[in-house]
């Protein structure tokens, strides 16, 4: 009876057991699906974070970079010769391009003193309150600024402001030297 019983029940036994494991293996891999999609999540959090401090150190490198350059213009300047200004007012109509500085006579800026950066030349003093100046940028209608081109004939010329926005022409050279 039990030869009998084993040899009838043992295939049942046997799909009965496969059934559950595989049961059981579904459910473990709907669990680790879980498991999956929540580290997903925390690791999208993660990026996320780590991009916007990858931002904020590209800011810092550009930042990092202009101190470094205003720090070298110092050097070569001399001490005393240059201070830091902040732009507290722009007057940008298309005929009069000045910028207003937070710096005045109070603070020993004089009339016709050329305001520079790290980039180049920006424009000269205009007018100067006890607090704040006035500076007429280089761009501005009624600028001019002697020039030498970066060529091998190293011509000077005029470089003037003019009416369209931010353009500016260089005069006064001659055509063989263009």
């Amino acid at each position: 009876l039990e030869s009998v019983g084993s040899t009838v029940l043992a295939p049942i036994q046997m799909g009965v057991s496969g059934t559950v494991g595989e049961a059981s293996n579904f459910v473990s891999t709907i669990q680790r699906v879980r498991d999956l999609a929540s580290e997903n999540a925390e690791y999208k959090d993660q990026l996320d974070q780590l991009q916007s401090q990858l931002v904020q150190l590209r800011e810092l490198e550009v930042e990092n970079a202009d101190l470094r350059n205003l720090l070298s213009m110092k050097e070569r300047t001399g001490p005393g010769a240059l201070m830091s200004v902040a732009v507290i007012a722009r007057d940008d109509t298309p005929y009069v391009q000045a910028i207003t500085i937070d710096r005045g006579s109070n603070d020993g800026v004089k009339q016709d003193a050329v305001v520079i950066t790290h980039k180049g030349l920006v424009g000269h003093v205009e007018r100067v309150n006890p607090t704040s100046s006035k500076v007429r940028l280089i761009n501005d209608l009624n600028s001019s600024v002697s020039v030498r081109l970066q060529t091998e004939s190293r011509t000077t010329g005029v470089l003037r402001g003019q009416s369209q926005g931010n353009l500016m022409v260089v005069a006064y050279i001659p055509q063989t030297d263009v």
